[in-house]
């Protein structure tokens, strides 16, 4: 299967450890998918520092196609973490570069290629999803917490397999999984599934090594970074 990851990288800096470390969903999502022997190309935007260059670095190192990882003319985005009480915070986000990602002509021609699509919040795939989505690729977009963005609404027509991030499994969530659903491409079924301490990426592990055809699944999953 032919994956593209289109989306956002940035580094968590933890000031206080005088730490960082490359991530990003779109990041996370590429490096998950190549260990699962998936030939994975992100497509995002590189900061013009060192950030920038530890982002690219990490991806070659797990092998993660960098053709069209095209560089920016400003810092990576950043964002600024603390540990308390032992639990990550975030303190503030810089999206710097991220601002200035798109998907010109020869981009948006590239992705269109692959078998599956994976796009997060950075992305601004509602600029382009009527142009990626055909009758052959399976479009995956991950909502995380943003469950009212009012850009939600014209992207998920175009979805096969939707992710919402949510503290808990209750009968809010349950009833928004259902309206939601009715407004995707597949509304025949849904599954929805409390997994604490797994990654989405992980959502798609086995279906991703079997081969297995995919439906729209729209998953509450509290989400852990990649360390």
């Amino acid at each position: 299967m032919r994956v593209a990851a289109v989306g956002d990288n940035c580094v968590d800096v933890y000031y206080t450890l005088n730490r960082f470390y490359p991530t990003g969903n779109a990041v996370d999502f590429a490096i998950n998918l190549k260990k699962l022997g998936q030939d994975v190309s992100l497509v995002s935007i590189q900061g013009d520092d060192v950030f920038g260059v530890s982002v690219e670095n990490v991806l070659k190192k797990y092998g993660v196609d960098l053709t069209h990882f095209y560089k920016g003319g400003r810092q990576t985005a950043a964002a600024q973490m603390n540990i308390i009480n032992g639990d990550r915070i975030h303190e503030k986000f810089d999206k710097n570069v991220l601002a200035d990602f798109t998907l010109d002509r020869e981009r948006l021609d590239f992705v269109k290629q692959f078998d599956l699509v994976y796009s997060e919040k950075w992305s601004r795939i509602g600029r382009y999803i009527k142009d990626i989505k055909n009758g052959n690729n399976i479009m995956i977009h991950d909502f995380s917490k943003r469950l009212a963005d009012p850009g939600n609404e014209e992207i998920l027509p175009y979805l096969d397999y939707a992710f919402f991030s949510y503290e808990k499994l209750d009968e809010t969530i349950k009833d928004f999984l259902k309206s939601t659903q009715k407004k995707t491409l597949n509304r025949w079924k849904l599954s929805i599934r409390w997994e604490p301490e797994m990654p989405m990426w992980q959502d798609l592990q086995r279906a991703c090594a079997r081969g297995w055809a995919f439906r729209n699944v729209c998953t509450v999953v509290k989400r852990q970074r990649r360390k």
